[in-house]
Order: C-alpha cells, then sequence, then structure tokens
C-alpha cells in the first residue's frame, strides 16, 4: 500500500499495486492532436502475485513491459490509473524532477511524454526479473484509448490521437466517463442504489471497492471494530495500514456485477487512505469485478467506459 499526502487530501492508495487516490495537477490539455493510429497491438497483461494473510493474491499487480528510450530502461511499469502522473522509481534524479521521452508501452511507441521521479518505496517489486521501472497513470491516456481485454489476459493502447474503428465499436456498452484532476470517474452501484463519482483504479485486483468508513458502515450496516469483518494488515510507505471488509449483496459497474463482494475501508486511520477528506470521491474500484469476464475500453478521450462481456474481438467481425 502506498500513498501520499503533503495536503490532507488522498494522493495515492496502494493495496499491493491496489488502491490508489492522486489529487494531482491535470495535464494541460493539448488542442491539436494527430493519430499515431488506431490499430490494436495487443500486448500480454503481467501479473505480481503477493502474500495477504498467509495466502497468494495472484492478481496483486497489473504491469505492463516497457522501454524507456531516453533513460536507457527496460523492464516492467504498474498500470495505475489510481494516480494522474506517469512516474519512474529509483531513478537518480530528485523527487518531483521530470523528464522528456521516448519509449515504448505494451508495443505502443509514443514520443515526448512527460515521466516524473519518485522514490520507489512502497512500491510492489516483482520476485524475478525484470525490474520494475515505475507506474503509468491515467494521464498518459488523457489523449488514447486503453482497452483491457480481462478474459485474454492483454491489453492494447491506441495512439495518440487516434478513435476506435467504427468496425470495432459495436456491441459495446458505454457507461459515462468524468475526467477530473487526473482520476478516472464511472457511476458504480451497491445494492441497486446508485454510487456516483467511484474511482477506476487498475492498481486494485484484490480489493473490489474501497470506501470511506461513513459510506462503509452505510453500505455494511457494520462498524470498523465489529468481530465479523475481515481485516488485512499491510505496509503503507513504511507504515502498517488495516483495512477492514464486509459483505454487501451486490456491486455493479453497468452490467459487470459481482454477488455477496466484501467492500472495504481503512480502520488504521493514517490520513493519506483516508477517504473520509476526500468527499468528492464516493469510493474506488478495480479490477476485480472484470477479471476473467470483461474487457474495458478507457476512452477517455471520448468521455466513455466501454464494457462488453467478454474477448474484444479486434478484427471487428
Amino acid at each position: 500500500m502506498r500513498a501520499g499526502m503533503p495536503d490532507g487530501k488522498p494522493k495515492r492508495l496502494l493495496i499491493l499495486g491496489g488502491l490508489a487516490i492522486a489529487v494531482l495537477a491535470a495535464i494541460p490539455l493539448l488542442r491539436r492532436l494527430s493519430p499515431e493510429d488506431n490499430r490494436v497491438r495487443w500486448s500480454n497483461m503481467v501479473w505480481v502475485p503477493a502474500q495477504v494473510n498467509g495466502r497468494t493474491e495472484p492478481h496483486a499487480a497489473l504491469m505492463v513491459e516497457t522501454e524507456l528510450e531516453g533513460l536507457r530502461m527496460r523492464g516492467l511499469m504498474q498500470l495505475d490509473l489510481g494516480i494522474d502522473p506517469t512516474v519512474v522509481y529509483g531513478a537518480v534524479r530528485a523527487a518531483g524532477d521530470s523528464v522528456t521521452i521516448n519509449g515504448t508501452i505494451a508495443n505502443r511507441h509514443f514520443q515526448n511524454e512527460r515521466f516524473y521521479f519518485r522514490p520507489s518505496a512502497g512500491a510492489p517489486a516483482p520476485a524475478t526479473k525484470p525490474p520494475l521501472l515505475g507506474s503509468i497513470g491515467a494521464g498518459f491516456f488523457e489523449h488514447r484509448i486503453l482497452i483491457l481485454d480481462f478474459v485474454k489476459q492483454r491489453l492494447a493502447i491506441l495512439g495518440k490521437g487516434a478513435v476506435l474503428a467504427p468496425a470495432l465499436d459495436r456491441g459495446i456498452e458505454y457507461l459515462p466517463l468524468r475526467f477530473q484532476n487526473g482520476h478516472v470517474l464511472v457511476a458504480a452501484a451497491i445494492d441497486g442504489r446508485e454510487v456516483p463519482n467511484a474511482l477506476f483504479d487498475t492498481g486494485s485486483s484484490m480489493i473490489p471497492f474501497f470506501a470511506s468508513r461513513g459510506r462503509w458502515s452505510e453500505w455494511t450496516h457494520r462498524q470498523t471494530g465489529d468481530s465479523a469483518n475481515s481485516t488485512i494488515r499491510l505496509q503503507s510507505w513504511g507504515k502498517e495500514a488495516v483495512v477492514v471488509g464486509a459483505p454487501v449483496g451486490t456491486l455493479c459497474v453497468g452490467s459487470a456485477c459481482l454477488s455477496h463482494p466484501e467492500i472495504y475501508c481503512q480502520s488504521s486511520r493514517l490520513p493519506n487512505l483516508d477517504f473520509d477528506k476526500a468527499p468528492q470521491l464516493s469510493g474506488a474500484f478495480g479490477n476485480a469485478i472484470f477479471l476473467g469476464r470483461y474487457t474495458v475500453i478507457v476512452d477517455i478521450p471520448g468521455r466513455r467506459f466501454g464494457l462488453i462481456h467478454g474477448s474484444f474481438d479486434a478484427s471487428g467481425e
């Protein structure tokens, strides 16, 4: 679990590659963009497992293969829409410094992208090589479409300014998407009640939904000290974080639903994980609701969030 909160507002939430919140300045909008191309080039999802409460969580962190040409670095980066900037860990630069470089992420070549440097403390580390280079934030996709095929465990990134080909855009269930302060916000539903402004966080796989303590108690009808709660102890930037879970009836994002999932909040009261201090966000949902069943299309330029029940057919047939 990773976090940062100099202003008292949640900026980072990661549970072993899990929940993340960033309140950072959005990248200035580019007024004119020339499409790179709209071809779907698949790249494998690389999952990093973790030990949680004595059991192995196989989908703790979602990584993608990356080559950063200007930094002469090749390895994995965490795909983390829970943060805005794209960051590089452990580089010999001061935290907060940035550099404009070229490279390739998930078979998509890019040019002149701004990457920021930050310490690697608290970042999920693969047990084997290749090394973990950093995290790809939502800002990288402000002018690109991201396709996440959780059925065939692959992903694709369309070129900057490109749109999904009409032949591929059929049969997709689209939900409205808001992109605000680097947050990808989509409406969810818990027990049939709409939960607006829920953050989609690809950094999270093991927890279906994370909420403030107040909302969590309202939805689960429990208190954080209830002995019936599930408890997970994790590290957040060198400090122990305790999160508690309890079941609800249903959790849905569009037609993608889970029955009787456990939703979570923190009971450790670390300020950097405190959703109660971010009332504009109703919570965060991650990959768990889609794993093995859905393809997700994150179309920030088009302000829409797409769902396909099954795998994505890149042939358009």
